[in-house]
């Protein structure tokens, strides 16, 4: 199923996936997701990768950080991976643009 966002007043991610969900959104219900689920090391990379892409950096870092750690199997361990060297690498936050350019 090919789906196309609708942007309206925020910015739009896609998941691994394909589903497309506003960024406030999509890290709302990943925070919800992880406090049902505190150690699920994919809903921890998830989550991460949305605050990436919303520009928070730290927030990021935490939680991406926290799912490499896991030791567990994590479907998309290369684009975590990827991503914590491209924030630790740049001081300032990276917008989504930049790291889906990246890709």
């Amino acid at each position: 199923m090919n789906r196309s966002p609708s942007v309206g007043a925020g910015a739009v991610a896609e998941d691994c996936d394909g589903v497309f969900l506003l960024l406030p959104e999509a890290v709302t219900a990943l925070r919800e997701a992880k406090a049902l689920a505190p150690s699920n090391p994919d809903i921890a990379g998830h989550l991460g990768l949305a605050y990436a892409k919303a520009g928070h950096k730290q927030e990021a870092l935490v939680e991406l950080k926290r799912a490499l750690a896991s030791g567990r199997k994590i479907s998309n361990r290369p684009e975590l991976e990827r991503t914590v060297t491209e924030l630790s690498a740049n001081p300032s936050s990276r917008s989504m643009r930049s790291l889906q350019a990246a890709k």
